[in-house]
């Protein structure tokens, strides 16, 4: 990381202070350092008035700066640097951190919307680490642990059960279950740990989980470098929909990484559109980087038949996944997450979790069909 604007300005001489807010026509009397810095502060990092300088700008210069603003470079020598040092837009050569963010949302036009892109239909990582949990819970299969091979096995098992049949992924999610703690090797065989599990299904904070499981994952996979494109894509990402041009984060990536290897970690989507190519935050990277419930885990995206089947998005929310996983049972995995909930209605004493469940899933479903609404309001009102 570079010095923002501020932290070249606190470098400057007096008389360059001054230099530049003449330049500029920012009125500073008193001419004292800090009031000085403070108004040329403000007045580059005003977008506005950035915007205005750059358009007086000759077309040749207007022109350089946004190729070095697509390929994310800062440095500027020759006549055009030494004129930007006048301006206060470079020091040493250098445009600052935020500048140049700046002129980069001045310059380019990062941040688009699509109506016709297809999300492919694949489970996360995350998600799928949700469904062995699950799965390894309410196991009944004796799963041999004592050998490289037997252990294969006993993931491969636990794989199938989940009604999925390849995942690159696999052996470090079952590093990750040993390290958590979600089972035991006891006299060679896979034992689950459900209090261990039970406690991780209900956790205190959905981020804090999800930032766990994908740190070890990257560390695991040597990607850690994609830290830093997560980081810069959910800096221009505004909005669940925004897609950004993938070239003004290439900088932020160090070392390469094709797009296939990113996409595998289930965290950023890709988009090619008109020569150009776009990405995207998945609602699982939005948590992890922003902290923030992705407003379309909100929505509804749950469909329901009249026969009890429940189909959820790859893409839903892995948390409400692991609670259907809890109380139903899952017959398809493809293209949907398909649960057969009908168990849930037999219960003539619904507890409060079930309660609980049934409650999510008519606040998050399309439509829920009258025949199944009317066993609904029954557990509801038991």
């Amino acid at each position: 990381m570079g010095l923002n604007l501020m932290d070249w300005l606190d470098r400057c001489s007096k008389e360059r202070l001054q230099s530049i807010t003449k330049i500029l026509y920012i009125e500073a009397p008193g001419q004292t350092v800090g009031y000085m810095k403070n108004k040329i502060a403000d007045y580059l990092l005003d977008s506005k008035k950035l915007d205005k300088i750059l358009q007086t700008l000759e077309p040749n210069l207007r022109e350089t700066l946004r190729h070095f603003a697509l390929i994310g470079e800062k440095r500027i020598g020759g006549r055009y640097g030494v004129y930007l040092e006048t301006l206060g837009i470079l020091h040493e050569g250098v445009m600052p951190d935020d500048l140049f963010e700046l002129m980069q949302h001045a310059l380019l036009d990062v941040t688009t919307r699509f109506d016709d892109v297809i999300i492919a239909h694949q489970p996360s990582p995350f998600l799928n680490l949700v469904l062995y949990v699950s799965v390894l819970l309410n196991c009944d299969m004796k799963l041999k642990y004592n050998t490289p091979k037997n252990r294969s096995n006993s993931h491969t098992k636990i794989m199938e059960k989940s009604m999925i049949y390849t995942d690159q992924n696999l052996s470090h999610i079952f590093k990750y279950m040993l390290q958590k703690g979600f089972y035991e090797i006891y006299e060679g065989e896979m034992i689950c740990n459900s209090t261990k599990v039970q406690q991780w299904f209900d956790p205190g904070s959905q981020a804090s989980e999800i930032r766990e499981f994908y740190n070890f994952l990257l560390r695991r996979r040597n990607a850690e470098n994609l830290n830093g494109f997560l980081e810069k894509l959910s800096t221009w990402q505004n909005s669940i929909d925004d897609w950004v041009l993938v070239d003004v984060l290439l900088s932020s990536l160090s070392g390469a990484a094709s797009i296939e290897k990113i996409e595998s970690f289930g965290l950023i989507r890709f988009h090619s559109h008109e020569g150009k190519m776009y990405a995207q935050l998945t609602p699982e990277a939005w948590l992890l980087t922003k902290d923030d419930y992705p407003l379309v885990w909100r929505e509804k995206q749950m469909l329901l038949s009249a026969d009890y089947d429940l189909l959820i998005p790859y893409t839903f929310d892995p948390f409400i996944i692991a609670m259907a996983l809890k109380y139903a049972d899952l017959s398809s995995n493809d293209v949907f997450l398909v649960f057969d909930i009908y168990k849930v209605v037999e219960k003539t004493e619904p507890s409060t979790c079930v309660q609980n469940f049934v409650k999510e899933v008519i606040e998050r479903t399309v439509k829920v069909p009258n025949v199944v609404d009317y066993e609904f309001q029954r557990i509801l009102s038991a």
